[in-house]
């Protein structure tokens, strides 16, 4: 026991210059680290038992919350629609997996690559990239590629 105190009071002795030492060279307008107070061990020592009650009490008895004042119902933003294309296939291209729909009027052809994720109907059933043929009308759902070029969703093949 004599050994433990004894290391214990070394241990407290070199903190005590440690601290001292940060104090003497501690930045202007920074309050001084100050040791802890020295233990007493003359005094014995109790554990409080261990209980499933909490440590502390609520200061106040809890109140039912306030509810809020709920704001007007602000209806909520409409996702943006996916454009949609629709024309005949004028150019296909197996090797950059992309394909080319004519546009009516003023809007220009529009090219579509092809991802792993496009699907392809037709006839209301699963088809692949090689049914594009063309002169074949499509609807086409595409979105914004990573790298700005329009990438195809859905591909519907035939119809109006």
């Amino acid at each position: 026991m004599q050994n433990i105190t004894a290391k214990l009071c070394v241990g407290l002795f070199a903190i005590t210059l440690i601290m001292g030492a940060r104090a003497q060279n501690a930045a202007p307008g920074v309050p001084p680290i100050t040791p802890p107070p020295p233990l007493d061990t003359n005094q014995p020592m109790t554990l409080a038992p261990l209980t499933n009650e909490p440590a502390l009490a609520p200061l106040t008895p809890e109140q039912p919350k306030a509810e809020a004042p709920k704001e007007a119902a602000k209806p909520k933003p409409k996702k943006p629609a996916v454009p949609s294309y629709h024309g005949k296939v004028t150019a296909v291209d197996k090797l950059a997996m992309t394909f080319t729909v004519s546009g009516k009027g003023k809007i220009k052809d529009h090219t579509f690559a092809v991802t792993s994720q496009t699907r392809f109907i037709k006839g209301g059933k699963p088809a692949v990239f090689a049914a594009a043929a063309v002169d074949e009308t499509v609807t086409v759902t595409a979105k914004k590629g990573k790298k700005g070029k329009m990438e195809a969703v859905t591909v519907r093949i035939g119809g109006k």
